[in-house]
């Protein structure tokens, strides 16, 4: 993975020994001939790069990379509470093959079209239990 090169704005927010602002992480789940969903981890829905972001309970686990030039992975657990997602995985069985792109960007700095940190992932394999949780 190349070294992170953050904005002067991140660094000023980084910097601040008190802030307002807070980090938000975006997940955008792209499969073909859909509209794409868009969550962002947060107690509201935000705007940014011109789109509206759901607010949405997931976690996200750690990038697992190893030094065997294997694809990294991660985990990637969302509450479907307004099930947002869930029709698109009924639809394509799973939505195995659909591209998610993990965001991040700082509240503060919306108008920043630019993500501070930026990768995609392939999606290979789905469950959903009875709480509507997708894993």
């Amino acid at each position: 993975m190349a070294p992170l090169s953050i904005s002067s704005d991140a660094i000023q927010e980084k910097n601040k020994l008190d802030s307002s602002g807070a980090w938000l992480l975006l997940v955008e789940f792209v499969y073909p001939n859909e509209e794409p969903v868009r969550v962002v981890w947060n107690t509201e829905n935000v705007t940014w790069d011109g789109e509206t972001w759901y607010a949405m309970p997931f976690q996200l686990g750690d990038i697992e990379e190893s030094n065997e030039a294997e694809v990294p992975e991660v985990s990637l657990s969302i509450i479907d509470i307004e099930r947002r997602l869930t029709p698109i995985l009924d639809k394509y069985s799973g939505a195995v093959g659909a591209t998610v792109w993990v965001r991040v960007v700082h509240s503060q700095h919306l108008d920043n079209t630019t993500p501070e940190f930026e990768m995609d992932f392939e999606v290979i394999d789905t469950s959903l239990d009875y709480q509507n949780t997708i894993k």
